[in-house]
């Protein structure tokens, strides 16, 4: 028995609480998933990220945070947990291109989705779904 391509798969069929990896060119089946389940998408494409700062100052604009927002691991949990979703049924954040870099490093990337899964988690209590992919 086969198991369906990621990208014939439904947000419906996900966990409401999940990080996953983004297999192949996903992005635009997931926007177009957000958008027919009536979540808020978030894409952030951090190929010219230069810094672990520019990492999250990527994340922040994208995730449109208030001006007041660190760009630090502290200040990304907090506004996670923050966001305003409006009528929103779930967050859907699409995180292209971490980069390796000497300040973002493997621990930096483990320390980033460890964050995001604990924000997804808090979402899922609230009975809000909050997916991340990310290559």
């Amino acid at each position: 028995m086969s198991m369906p391509s990621p990208v014939s798969l439904s947000l419906t069929a996900l966990p409401i609480a999940s990080v996953s990896p983004l297999q192949g060119s996903q992005t635009t089946h997931w926007q177009q998933q957000s958008v027919s389940h009536g979540q808020l998408y978030f894409h952030v494409d951090l190929v010219h990220a230069a810094s672990k700062k520019a990492v999250l100052t990527a994340i922040g604009q994208s995730m449109h945070f208030p001006s007041h927002y660190g760009a630090n691991f502290d200040a990304l949990a907090d506004c996670l947990s923050e966001l305003d979703i409006g009528n929103a049924s779930g967050i859907v954040l699409v995180l292209e291109n971490l980069p390796a870099l000497a300040d973002f490093d493997l621990a930096a990337k483990e320390i980033l989705l460890e964050i995001l899964q604990d924000a997804a988690h808090e979402w899922a209590q609230k009975k809000i779904a909050f997916r991340v992919f990310y290559s």
